[in-house]
């Protein structure tokens, strides 16, 4: 199979729980496979600013040549990504939740160093940072201190496109609490009866939806 060793890390980190604020296991995973890669490792409290068990994990390996560059992905998943064990058919991974959001940056930062170092070419310093709690707020790097890093750019692993496609903003969160209170009648036999809950706009939108949360 092509690319088989990033197939397998794939595997190895998908199948290893990780939900915001529940990253103890994988941080333990990406910091040992930084320090093989020769980088220093730290940590810091991020996940206290949220009530996390962990912080971010920082790699630093030194430089060759002048700058800085880092790559950032996200160590956390959506809460239900627990438990995950995909099946693999004809080449095609199956799972109700896969959490390649975001072990596939993951997994692309670990093999784009993996490559650029057996290269053995001379290097700027490289940061790789993996942050905490960003499904449920960003608060991994909300609460990074940028002053631990030299880098002026960097590379985040979190979106789908071609390379240079630039996010500058996402869908957010909004909730609706409402109470609504109307008048039930059998749509069939006695509609007049009936006092639409959710408003006119709605009766003349048959086919539609009305949700609260």
């Amino acid at each position: 199979m092509e690319n088989e060793s990033m197939y397998a890390e794939l595997l190895e980190l998908i199948t290893t729980d990780s939900a915001s604020g529940k990253e103890s296991a994988i941080a333990r995973l990406v910091m040992g496979k930084l320090e093989a890669l020769g980088f220093t490792v730290t940590t810091d409290n991020a996940g206290e600013t949220f009530g996390g068990e962990c912080g971010n994990v920082l790699g630093v390996r030194e430089g060759e040549l002048d700058g800085a560059l880092l790559l950032c992905s996200h160590m956390d998943r959506v809460p239900e990504g627990l438990g995950i064990h995909p099946v693999e058919r004809d080449g095609v991974l199956y799972s109700t939740i896969l959490a390649a959001d975001d072990i596939s940056g993951v997994c692309a930062i670990f093999d784009g160093l993996r490559r650029v170092l057996a290269a053995k070419v001379p290097l700027p310093r490289l940061e790789v940072l993996f942050t905490v709690g960003e499904e449920t707020g960003l608060y991994g790097a909300k609460a990074m201190d940028l002053s631990k890093l030299h880098a002026k750019m960097g590379y985040f692993f979190d979106s789908p496109g071609s390379v240079g496609r630039f996010v500058h903003g996402a869908p957010g969160l909004y909730q609706l609490n409402a109470e609504i209170t109307g008048r039930s009648a059998h749509a069939g036999n006695e509609p007049e009866k009936g006092v639409d809950a959710a408003g006119e706009d709605v009766l003349r939108e048959p086919y539609g939806a009305f949700a609260v949360d």
